[in-house]
């Protein structure tokens, strides 16, 4: 979800940009790149990834018009 909302708010350039950017890397390149990110310390085998679907606001707030189709539909 998160890589939606950023690629809808974002421009053009920036769009193209992000989608190149994995593109340009070797696999090598991009297992290591994902393992730095991912990585959370503990002593299992392999990447461990977990996600969050959701979102809480102590207080109402106004979601600009690009955003509100891909919050409905993702």
């Amino acid at each position: 979800m998160a890589l939606n909302m950023l690629t809808v708010g974002s421009t053009v350039k920036y769009r193209k940009n992000l989608f190149t950017f994995p593109c340009s890397l070797s696999s090598h390149h991009l297992n290591s790149f994902a393992f730095k990110i991912f990585s959370d310390g503990s002593l299992a085998d392999g990447l461990r990834l977990s996600s969050v679907n959701g979102l809480w606001l102590d207080k109402p707030q106004f979601v600009n018009p690009s955003f509100k189709k891909v919050l409905e539909t993702t």
